[in-house]
């Protein structure tokens, strides 16, 4: 999935559940049907590249403008959004975060605060905590299953490097419909929704995000995968 395009200073991933008898089936279980939905896990891991661009809205929608999402294997991402004729730019290079916030006094590429670029490693994590867990040493548990917003969900409890998540995979398609997570106090919560058909892998094109801070949303017009992508995008000094 899309996952986290999203940067922890310019967006960050709440909802309400009633809890449900447990689904019974098992993490194997409800991951493999997951996998098929998305487009296959064989599909996925060949996945080598992403570019994705849309619009951002922030603060409620007071303010908003476009983006251009990059993100290559191993381990590379990058973000450009412009906001009220600035442009922010956040990117990490499988070695460095870096990022340049006008908004902040900052014109020049500086390396990033170790908050954001702990977001930004995960960011460039093409699979997600969902694909190759074990191997990455996460945890994930079935809860149960719940009512989200009117649909019944699959409650996942997903622990990445001691950080907690709560997964809601929709019942009925497995595809993910929210993540409610708390990091270092703050509440936030993914609403993912507007799944479309990219050359077999299924993405989110609408994604709304809530927390302390405001509420937030990015809406997707253009996904594409497998295309050049140049590593030198992503250095802090190409």
């Amino acid at each position: 999935m899309i996952k986290k395009l999203l940067i922890a200073t310019v967006t960050v991933f709440i909802g309400t559940g009633f809890a449900l008898p447990s689904v019974g089936q098992s993490v194997d279980d409800v991951l493999a049907k997951h996998y098929e939905a998305i487009g296959g896990l064989e599909a996925w891991t060949e996945l080598e590249s992403m570019v994705a661009s849309g619009t951002i809205s922030l603060a409620g929608g007071m303010a908003q403008g476009p983006f251009r999402a990059h993100q290559k294997r191993p381990s590379m991402t990058r973000i450009e959004i412009t906001i009220q004729g600035m442009n922010i730019v956040q990117a990490y290079d499988g070695q460095t975060a870096w990022q340049i916030m006008p908004m902040a006094g900052s014109t020049e590429p500086v390396e990033a605060d170790p908050a954001t670029t702990a977001s930004l490693m995960e960011q460039a994590d093409m699979d997600g905590p969902l694909i190759g867990w074990r191997e990455d040493g996460h945890s994930i548990e079935v809860v149960g299953t719940e009512m989200v917003d009117g649909i019944e969900a699959i409650h996942l409890t997903v622990v990445v490097r001691g950080d907690t998540s709560q997964f809601y995979l929709d019942a009925n398609t497995y595809l993910p419909i929210q993540i409610k997570t708390v990091t270092e106090g703050m509440n936030t919560t993914t609403i993912m929704s507007d799944y479309r058909n990219v050359d077999g892998l299924l993405f989110p094109f609408s994604v709304e995000i809530d927390t302390q801070m405001g509420a937030q949303a990015l809406i997707f017009d253009e996904v594409q995968i497998n295309v050049p992508v140049d590593d030198q995008i992503f250095s802090m000094n190409p």
